[in-house]
């Protein structure tokens, strides 16, 4: 946990999972958080639970200790948890294959993961 200055921004990392905070992307200093239940699992909660941002937040997440077996790794994505409706709500994001990352921005907090079909 870390708190992170509204004015200046900042990154918070943890694991294989970062988070780039903008400048104005919250108004007050806020505590930030990652969570990570089970580092087999691509599967990370950020914190504040329910914060909404002014400017989105970039968040990668590594998969590159992931078995790919049948998956293409393009088809690899973020996807937040919709926990009205318990589904995955996938995400435009960015793989790169080369360091086995995907990048995305986000507007909220709540659960983040990695799908792939």
């Amino acid at each position: 946990e870390v708190i992170i200055p509204s004015a200046t921004g900042g990154v918070l990392s943890l694991l294989d999972v970062t988070l780039t905070v903008p400048a104005g992307a919250v108004k007050n200093d806020t505590l930030f958080s990652i969570r990570i239940p089970d580092d087999e699992v691509f599967f990370n909660e950020f914190g504040t639970d329910g914060l909404v941002f002014d400017v989105p937040v970039t968040v990668t997440m590594s998969y590159r200790n992931a078995d790919l077996s049948g998956i293409t790794e393009s088809s690899i994505r973020l996807a937040w948890l919709d926990t009205r409706t318990n589904t995955w709500k996938s995400m435009d994001c960015v793989v790169d294959a080369v360091s086995k990352t995907v990048t995305g921005q986000l507007n909220h907090f709540s659960a983040y993961g990695l799908i792939s079909d």
